[in-house]
């Protein structure tokens, strides 16, 4: 006996063509679907390569309407805009949905000077990432103004600059 289980995940068909199950009679082209899990049972008890009759080759498993989340950067926050020898800027950062965070700083001519990744961050959680203005390496960085870009997924939220005072 052998049995087959497929299953798809659907939303509703892509403009321009593409259909992601064209078979299948509850998904219509360009129209929005209710089903969004799609399971097929295929069961051939004598494995002769042809599925029972007494079983529906086609079932529809469960309906689960999901809203679709948009990832973004709910909360982007620095203690101050000004770090003078000694001090350290704190960011604080917070996403909707689970996401892997890139925090960078760049100098004025768009030169990496600092950047932390955090992986597998979690939704509605507070982050924090320091800055003393120092480069990866730990060395001080000249005074001047510095770039912040925080990013989640292909999301960025802002773009905020930052002062050095040496």
């Amino acid at each position: 006996m052998s049995i087959k289980i497929v299953g798809l995940i659907a939303g509703s068909d892509h403009e321009g063509g593409i259909e992601s199950s064209p078979d299948n009679k509850y998904i219509q082209l360009y129209q929005t679907s209710p089903i969004r899990t799609f399971a097929q049972v295929i069961v051939d008890s004598d494995n002769d390569g042809v599925p029972d009759d007494s079983v529906s080759p086609v079932s529809v498993t469960s309906i689960i309407n999901t809203p679709e989340k948009t990832l973004k950067i709910s909360l982007f926050q620095i203690s101050k805009r000004t770090i003078l020898p000694g001090e350290k800027a704190i960011f604080k950062i917070q996403i909707t949905d689970y996401s892997s965070i890139y925090f960078s700083i760049y100098d004025e001519k768009g030169n990496l000077i600092f950047e932390k990744i955090l992986e597998n961050a979690e939704p509605d959680r507070e982050y924090s990432f320091e800055w003393e203005g120092r480069d990866m390496s730990g060395r001080d960085v000249p005074q001047g103004f510095y770039i912040v870009m925080v990013k989640a997924g292909e999301y960025v939220r802002e773009k905020k600059a930052i002062a050095v005072i040496r």
